[in-house]
């Protein structure tokens, strides 16, 4: 079958819509969850059976994105609606901000960590 110039654009068209909608559906949330498994903090089955320590991750991310949404809005970051174009750029700050929070994450564990008794 010929490629047509109507075919390819609905086809890029339809690119595009799978990119935003992973983009918009990939939230802060999921990734560090994601971090968490891939750095064997987690498993897929805390996951599945919402352990106490899923719940904790949970709960860690919940108010550093609240904190993070807060900064944004003292610091005057404008709301704007997704763009294909803004695409890799959110994608690439959702990211980085999902490896802060594991940061806080593990900061946090240490932190629980019982003193010394030698």
């Amino acid at each position: 079958m010929k490629e047509t110039p109507v075919t390819s654009a609905t086809r890029l068209d339809q690119k595009h819509e799978e990119k935003l909608k992973e983009c918009r559906e990939t939230t802060i949330e999921k990734l560090v969850i994601s971090l968490c498994i891939e750095a064997k903090y987690l498993t897929k089955q805390d996951v599945q059976e919402r352990s106490r320590r899923y719940q904790w991750v949970r709960k860690i991310t919940e108010y550093c994105v609240d904190a993070t949404l807060l900064e944004d809005v003292v610091e005057g970051e404008p709301v704007v609606p997704l763009t294909y174009s803004d695409c890799d750029k959110v994608m690439a700050e959702k990211q980085s901000k999902a490896k802060a929070i594991v940061t806080i994450v593990a900061k946090e564990i240490v932190r629980g960590l019982p003193l010394y008794q030698g």
